[in-house]
């Protein structure tokens, strides 16, 4: 009987649950409303993928895969810099089967994460203000 306890223990400490916070630090608008802050007419569209790798359960991030400076850099390399902003942008993040077999290899000392950006890439109409 303390096999199968012994089992549901282990499984219990190797499950986990995080929040990544998705910093954005640059100078365009970046929101998941329909809207940026002035009128605005669509570009194009965006859609990026990123690895997110972290050791320690989660605690250090190896690299830099915030989602939303994701979404301006993959704008910048599709458009230059002719536009102002992004908006309807949505990031969602995804453990697949091949980082829950590493994570539970490693113990949770290296764990890693597919960060997804998507948005509509927008100029403001009537050039700066």
């Amino acid at each position: 009987m303390k096999h199968p306890i012994l089992a549901a223990g282990l499984l219990l400490l190797s499950t986990s649950c995080y929040t990544m916070v998705h910093d954005y630090g640059g100078s365009r608008e970046i929101t998941p409303g329909t809207t940026l802050s002035r009128p605005s007419e669509n570009v194009g569209t965006i859609n990026t993928s990123k690895n997110a790798y972290f050791l320690f359960w989660g605690l250090l991030p190896t690299n830099d895969a915030s989602g939303a400076t994701q979404a301006e850099t993959a704008a910048i390399a599709d458009y230059g810099e002719n536009f102002d902003g992004i908006s309807h942008v949505r990031i969602h993040e995804e453990q697949g089967a091949l980082g829950v077999i590493v994570e539970i290899i490693t113990l949770g000392i290296f764990s890693m994460y597919t960060v997804e950006s998507e948005g509509q890439v927008r100029r403001f109409q009537g050039g700066d203000a």
